[in-house]
């Protein structure tokens, strides 16, 4: 087995980035998921509501954090924290996370792509100890299990759909559901739970236009669990390292 795809999400629910490698620690890979849209109305901000979001693209430089969107100037953010912003709590479904606002051209430019009021962006504390992800911080899928579900579905989809952070080639499908431990390189990740899938599935990360009800309606004829219908699965890494695109892959317990 190998790695084959890599991807991170700097600001969440937006675009992802492909990367050949990227450093990692238990709170996940670098600025994966380190940003996120906030509103007084909304709270924090997803595809869920607002599918627009997949089409504000990002990229890194040495110093910043680029925004780009159609018809939009570009736009950067530091990557690194300013000690003059004070952190304020910002809340991820149920867990409260530390965080500083990224400033009033940021928020008038998301406001202004978006077509919403009061939108901020705020970047996670340094000290945080988990970053703005739903869940667990890395999500692997294989390459089989998408053409597994492929087959079933009336119209192939791209793995983006599912925004993965690892797509693994060389296993049989839905193998990652039974590790509980598995080596990439020198890195030891756990497995943590199933990643449910919610309507964000269905839309065209490219477009950011709902595309009907798949794949969900396919997923649940056989993949729905007591948790809800799920495809992927959660990992934890077990310290900081650095992962690769073809970094060797292997199985070190199963469930």
């Amino acid at each position: 087995m190998q790695v084959t795809s890599l991807y991170i999400y700097p600001i969440k629910s937006c675009a992802g980035i492909s990367l050949t490698s990227a450093h990692i620690n238990v709170r996940g890979f670098q600025y994966d998921r380190q940003w996120m849209l906030i509103s007084l109305e909304e709270g924090f901000l997803t595809q869920r509501q607002f599918p627009k979001m997949a089409t504000i693209k990002t990229h890194l430089t040495g110093t910043h954090l680029v925004l780009n969107a159609i018809g939009m100037p570009t736009i950067s953010v530091p990557l690194l924290s300013n000690p003059s912003q004070k952190p304020v709590s910002t809340r991820v479904w149920n867990t409260d996370v530390m965080a500083s606002d990224q400033g009033d051209a940021a928020a008038a430019w998301l406001s202004d792509y978006l077509e919403l009021k009061d939108i901020r962006l705020m970047r996670m504390c340094d000290d945080s100890e988990k970053s703005f992800v739903d869940s667990r911080p890395i999500l692997i899928i294989s390459e089989a299990s998408l053409e597994d579900l492929n087959q079933r579905l009336p119209q192939a989809l791209p793995m983006n759909r599912f925004r993965p952070n690892l797509v693994i080639a060389n296993c049989q499908a839905y193998e990652e559901d039974t590790w509980q431990q598995i080596q990439i390189g020198t890195m030891v990740l756990d497995s943590s739970k199933p990643c449910t899938r919610c309507v964000i599935t269905a839309t065209d990360q490219q477009t950011g236009a709902k595309k009907g009800k798949e794949p969900l309606k396919t997923l649940s004829s056989y993949r729905k669990s007591p948790r809800g219908v799920t495809f992927g699965y959660y990992f934890i890494p077990t310290a900081s390292g650095l992962i690769s695109v073809n970094d060797h892959c292997r199985m070190l317990t199963l469930y």
